[in-house]
């Protein structure tokens, strides 16, 4: 007999799957590749060994560390999940993954030499990250949305450089926050306005300086 369809049980599971495909300490190594295919469609070829050093060392940096230090709080059971929905649990390894952004940023600046727009919205991620720490004491905002605001910051802050307007990026990364924001909510990990706030938070400290360059720049 076959198995009964239950659309319940494949909503929370494609609402886990997009949780974790779209979990914060991903997003800056997506944004990374984004940025190397963006350039090279741009007419700047990239050698391979700039492809490794930017992708791996960011993918070290903002998701390898901040990981295994959560893993390791998991397993002394200071916190409950990778995911660390309980607000009285964020404090440290928000901490850590802080300080890894500010390694990140120094990296991108020094190893790569990255250009400026890029640098700033790694900057601005790595402030609306201690803005939702701060806020963290008082209240929850959705991480998951916060960095995918700092993508959305960082592929505005790619346009203003180059001059263009890619509709079916725009698309592409709409869409995932909103699939991100409703998966959010159905797993009850954070309110409507939770979500809001945090994708809100991500976009302004990104997108805000990369329009301010372009203004002064342009």
């Amino acid at each position: 007999m076959l198995p009964s369809f239950n659309i319940t049980t494949i909503t929370h599971l494609l609402a886990k799957i997009i949780s974790l495909l779209c979990y914060p300490l991903w997003i800056p190594t997506y944004g990374m590749v984004l940025f190397c295919f963006g350039v090279e469609q741009q007419g700047t070829a990239l050698s391979l060994p700039f492809w490794l050093v930017a992708c791996i060392g960011t993918f070290f940096l903002t998701a390898f560390i901040p990981l295994s230090m959560i893993l390791f709080m998991i397993r002394k059971g200071q916190i409950s999940d990778v995911y660390i929905n309980q607000a009285s649990e964020r404090t440290y390894p928000y901490l850590y993954t802080i300080i890894c952004y500010l390694f990140w940023c120094y990296f991108l600046h020094t190893i790569l030499h990255i250009p400026i727009f890029f640098l700033v919205t790694a900057i601005g991620a790595t402030l609306a990250l201690v803005l939702v720490l701060l806020v963290n004491f008082r209240w929850k905002i959705s991480s998951h949305l916060c960095g995918l605001g700092g993508l959305t910051g960082g592929v505005i802050g790619f346009c203003f450089e180059y001059c263009i307007l890619p509709m079916n990026l725009f698309i592409m990364t709409l869409l995932i926050v909103l699939f991100t924001m409703y998966a959010r909510i159905y797993l009850k990990a954070h309110s409507p306005l939770q979500v809001c706030i945090g994708y809100l938070v991500g976009l302004c400290l990104t997108c805000f300086p990369n329009l301010f360059l372009y203004l002064i720049n342009p």
